[in-house]
């Protein structure tokens, strides 16, 4: 199974990729090579010596890994985070100066509202403060609060037709910024379409659902229960777990001022977190740890990637990659009852051979000794141990014991 310290050098590997890209990428080369110094970005990949592409979304992925893993290399973090953020607040002047972009393309990024929303939750990740940073998250903050229209905010910033997928992105980066009460009108609005069932709602594609439950399980915490979010997680995972044998993402198109935009959603890493939050049984259970390790070999072996979108390393993927793994380690603060129930999630999973049935009995058994326990331990998951998985458990060993009867 995979523990903190795997985690660990996950999320090292990614800080110093990435930061090698942005100080040594061929897209600052670009622009020194052009007498423009003390500028820093990246382009949509990573790991590429040719192309010189530059982005919002590649920029705020390296902010939010760089940003978040400053011991890295301590000394320089800060040179590349004010350079990256200067490319940030100044892109559109430096691209037209360079007239190496259309300016209909980048004036049409000063409204879509998911690159404003990831720039600001890119700022929100860094560690250290600067009045460079400040002074940008303020204007951000003021202009998305500003363009609030009723429930949310549509793709297109001036367009007041709000839509779930970037009402969920801009919550997400004002998170922690603006006062619940602010925000009244598009949380409510989302935690309804979040319990919705109607198969027309804009949130029933569940890679959507996905992302609103990250939201209110990871953000906006108080305003849904705990009780209410596990059994939306639940209801996920029993749609999309059989998906996990493969490594799919999901690519959402969309259109502002006649430019066609996308956005990916790499929705298995999201579930990997929540479930580490909302169901550690099934957390611990192989369809997740297998993931995990399957994650882990591809970053630290040439780089994570999903196929089906491309050959390159995504600089956006491998932040929410990273984003991910950062909420599962605070989940993770207690290996050995990850380990305790990896290994029981691996034994109900016995449903042949000459022993099985004796085998869930006896766990079964250790189960029930261990409840009576639970309300006395404290195992470093917040609550005692059995508080929020005995009934997950108990669904496991039932389902396993059911299916092995002869």
């Amino acid at each position: 199974m995979i523990n903190n310290s795997d985690i660990n050098q996950v999320l090292t590997r990614l800080s110093r990729q990435i930061q090698d890209q942005v100080t040594n990428g061929p897209q600052t080369e670009f622009l020194v090579a052009r007498n423009i110094p003390n500028i820093f970005c990246c382009g949509q990949f990573f790991n590429e010596s040719a192309s010189k592409q530059r982005g919002l979304h590649g920029t705020a992925g390296a902010i939010r890994i760089i940003g978040d893993n400053p011991e890295v290399d301590p000394e320089r973090v800060p040179e590349l985070i004010n350079g990256l953020i200067a490319y940030i607040k100044n892109r559109f002047q430096i691209e037209f100066e360079i007239r190496d972009y259309d300016a209909g393309n980048l004036k049409s990024e000063d409204v879509n509202t998911i690159k404003i929303a990831e720039k600001l939750t890119a700022l929100n990740c860094i560690s250290h403060d600067s009045p460079e940073k400040n002074e940008l998250r303020t204007s951000i903050i003021n202009l998305l609060v500003e363009k609030l229209e009723e429930n949310g905010w549509g793709y297109d910033l001036t367009n007041n037709n709000p839509k779930v997928l970037p009402t969920i992105f801009v919550l997400k980066a004002l998170h922690g910024n603006v006062s619940v009460q602010t925000l009244r009108r598009p949380l409510d609005w989302l935690i309804d379409e979040l319990k919705r069932t109607n198969p027309d709602s804009e949130i029933s594609e569940f890679y959507i659902k996905v992302l609103a439950l990250d939201l209110f399980t990871f953000y906006w915490e108080d305003e849904v229960t705990h009780k209410e979010l596990r059994k939306i997680f639940n209801s996920i995972w029993k749609q999309t777990k059989e998906l996990f044998g493969q490594n799919i993402e999901q690519n959402i198109e969309y259109e502002i001022n006649s430019n066609h935009s996308y956005i990916r959603i790499p929705w298995q890493l999201y579930i990997i977190a929540l479930s580490a939050k909302l169901n550690i049984w099934t957390y611990s259970g192989q369809t997740i740890q297998r993931k995990l390790k399957g994650i882990k070999l591809s970053v630290l072996n040439g780089g994570f990637k999903y196929a089906h979108s491309g050959p390159g390393l995504s600089v956006r993927t491998n932040a929410i990659l990273y984003e991910n793994l950062q909420k599962v380690k605070k989940q993770q603060s207690n290996d050995s009852l990850i380990k305790f129930l990896f290994f029981l999630n691996k034994l109900t999973s016995i449903v042949t051979g000459k022993w099985s049935k004796l085998t869930i009995r006896l766990l079964a058994l250790i189960f029930i000794l261990l409840a009576l326990l639970s309300n006395f331990i404290e195992l470093g998951f917040g609550d005692s141990i059995f508080k929020d998985t005995k009934n997950d458990i108990i669904a496991g060993l039932i389902f396993s014991l059911s299916f092995n009867r002869r």
